[in-house]
């Protein structure tokens, strides 16, 4: 296929709020890069590689990234995040970079919440994170949008939270953490948050982590890429399994569910397994699924990440459509690959031009109603 100019259409890569206070992100929408851009398809990739172990890149260094990559010059630790002053300044590198809108995510503090045994405390914590959110960052530039944190330990708190940081705080939607103190998703006690997220026509992120490990008996790992391999998919196989046969999409058909951070090789793979047991046991044990699970991703309104590079993204979109898979940069953290991924994805030749601004733009608008 040809190589043609980028289009002119804004993209979706991911970010990360590494430390609070001092934070970043976990969706962009990219504007298309310029001729006179840096970052190529085959230019070398930064080394990125902040957290060799167990932690998180701090926001000291995912600043100087970040400016590493919008100014072209080299990386290396120190530097500063972004302050509210600076912000209003534009002179960072979000104003700097070739995005159009990001939306927020936690880190740290966003997984460690839903670790929380005392409910009253994980209710102060994410009123607080919210709150600071809007204060700090979605108040200040009109780029910056933002989900919100709840308090699964209380479903009725989270109800309320999730009502009051839409309604007072403007995020555009919530996250749930993949591991935590709380059920399976799929639990009727948590219907009447997704019948409040409906209503409010928000989003809810399934997004999964490295905190709590304990959770999915990941804590006899010895080493980190052990836990990172394993964590992340396996997080979202099990609420994606007890969301579905609790009959979620059957149940509220208008809520969306993204679900973060593991790719979208293992799709096909989890949908033809549920397919398999729902055909042999569906009618005793699932009885409010009228349709496959195949088919309710296909026809329903849960969207699912993917990586630039990943060879199973033409088979994914075969299966669940072009319309459901969203890029996400995932900056900064450690191993994230943003600007080069977004020129990588730019350059592939195995998926049309449909796909390419569906999964850069266009299905990123739909999963978050912008």
């Amino acid at each position: 296929m040809q190589k043609e100019s980028a289009p002119s259409l804004t993209y979706s890569p991911p970010a990360h709020l590494c430390r609070v206070p001092s934070s970043w992100s976990n969706i962009l929408l990219c504007r298309p890069p310029t001729a006179s851009s840096t970052a190529t398809a085959t230019s070398p990739r930064p080394k990125t590689r902040y957290a060799p172990t167990w932690t998180s890149p701090t926001a000291r260094g995912a600043a100087r990234y970040a400016r590493a990559t919008t100014t072209g010059t080299s990386t290396s630790a120190g530097g500063s995040a972004p302050s509210r002053r600076t912000l209003k300044r534009g002179s960072t590198p979000w104003t700097r970079a070739a995005w159009e809108t990001a939306i927020l995510y936690p880190t740290s503090i966003g997984f460690t919440a839903a670790l929380i045994w005392e409910p009253d405390v994980a209710i102060a914590v994410c009123r607080a994170y919210n709150d600071f959110l809007h204060e700090e960052f979605t108040s200040v530039s009109p780029r910056l949008k933002s989900v919100a944190l709840l308090p699964l330990q209380d479903v009725d708190e989270a109800v309320k939270e999730l009502r009051r940081a839409v309604t007072e705080r403007g995020h555009s939607g919530a996250m749930l953490s993949a591991i935590g103190a709380h059920p399976p998703l799929g639990r009727a006690q948590y219907f009447p948050l997704y019948e409040e997220a409906q209503r409010l026509g928000v989003m809810l992120a399934v997004h999964s982590s490295t905190q709590g490990i304990h959770h999915l008996a990941a804590d006899d790992y010895q080493r980190f890429i052990e836990v990172n391999t394993f964590c992340f998919p396996v997080g979202l196989f099990r609420h994606m399994v007890s969301m579905m046969f609790a009959g979620i999409p059957e149940r509220f058909p208008g809520l969306r569910v993204g679900w973060m951070e593991a790719g979208c090789g293992w799709v096909p793979y989890w949908l033809e397994r549920m397919d398999e047991k729902w055909k042999i046991r569906g009618a005793d044990e699932a009885p409010m699924l009228r349709r496959s699970p195949t088919e309710y991703v296909q026809q329903g309104n849960w969207f699912f990440h993917t990586e630039a590079d990943e060879k199973m993204l033409p088979y994914t979109a075969s299966v669940i459509g072009a319309d459901k898979l969203f890029f996400a940069s995932d900056f900064p953290h450690w191993d994230s690959e943003y600007p080069h991924n977004v020129q990588e994805l730019l350059a592939r030749e195995d998926i049309d031009e449909t796909l390419r601004r569906n999964v850069l733009r266009e299905n990123a608008l739909r999963l978050y109603g912008l």
